[in-house]
């Protein structure tokens, strides 16, 4: 409605040339939409973006600091958020596996794989795996995605899938060791009605991997959107993080912390290249009167529930 009274026209056709042609106007109604956007919506934009990319963007989070703590552990794992359900999938060769989604396109997929791998069907996890590579670009660079005969040389066991909102998890309280969730909560409403519903479920002693973007990420985040003139918010994020609101966050609901790693480093230049090359020039006047050496887009956590 809005941008039918911006153009004026009804013609769906002339709207989408004009989205075509004019980047600012691209600009403007990606603003607008975010600023409206309810929990649904989110849902419902989710299901869009799963049909365009495969990964979630925690394949990489996953591999260089989750998996090598996964294979040491045994019991029950929530994996809060799973996208398509690559870390399930890996995951299962050493926990037992419950695997909670919203979106239901990407539940699917991780549904088909479980059920290939469940048949023995292995070759085309390095087809998924290279198609994740595509997809993080320059980022899995910096780690070095195992092969995948590496990744699946163990016995899987069954998956659990249900689909459904994570701040409402449709399980028994103290029931889970460990908890999955990567680049997750700064696409909820609520991350702290989240963390009450993991601190319930999980068991004492039990421990929550986490990733989310600093305001340094969504910054960069929201650059590249001014810059490709996106029609949809790209990530869809709600929230931001430092370590420590979200440190504290995790505290009020029965957590402490046992480790706040920042990654995915970005220096100064390069930070203010991209800048300059948004339509936002204030971003880039503003961020010339606070310069820095680099700084982390990304933050991994551990927190124990005590």
């Amino acid at each position: 409605e809005k941008i039918i009274q911006a153009l004026d026209s009804q013609s769906l056709e002339k709207i989408i040339d004009k989205l075509k042609d004019d980047r600012d106007l691209r600009n403007w109604f990606r603003q607008e939409i975010g600023s409206s956007l309810s929990q649904q919506d989110l849902f419902t934009l989710n299901e869009i973006i799963a049909l365009q990319n495969f990964s979630s963007g925690g394949e990489y989070s996953f591999l260089k600091y989750v998996y090598p703590l996964v294979q040491k552990m045994r019991g029950k794992v929530l994996d809060a958020g799973c996208g398509a359900g690559f870390a399930s999938l890996v995951m299962s060769q050493f926990l037992s596996v419950h695997s909670v989604d919203a979106c239901r396109a990407r539940l699917e997929r991780a549904m088909a794989l479980s059920s290939l791998m469940k048949k023995g069907e292995k070759e085309i996890f390095p087809r998924v795996i290279k198609l994740i590579e595509e997809e993080l670009g320059s980022i899995a660079v910096q780690c070095e995605f195992p092969r995948a005969e590496d990744l699946l040389d163990g016995t899987s066991r069954e998956v659990t899938f249900t689909e459904g909102s994570i701040d409402s998890l449709p399980y028994p309280d103290n029931y889970f060791e460990t908890i999955n969730c990567l680049d997750v909560l700064e696409h909820t409403y609520s991350p702290e009605m989240i963390i009450k519903e993991f601190a319930r479920v999980l068991k004492p002693g039990g421990r929550v991997f986490i990733t989310a973007p600093t305001r340094y990420g969504e910054v960069e985040q929201r650059i590249w959107e001014n810059i490709e003139g996106t029609i949809f918010p790209a990530m869809l994020h709600m929230h931001h993080f430092d370590p420590e609101s979200l440190t504290q966050m995790f505290a009020h609901n029965g957590f402490k912390e046992v480790e706040v790693v920042p990654f995915d480093f970005m220096s100064w230049d390069e930070f203010l290249d991209i800048a300059e090359r948004s339509p936002a020039r204030e971003l880039a006047d503003e961020l010339k009167m606070h310069p820095f050496t680099r700084v982390a887009l990304q933050l991994f956590a551990v927190y124990e529930r005590l």
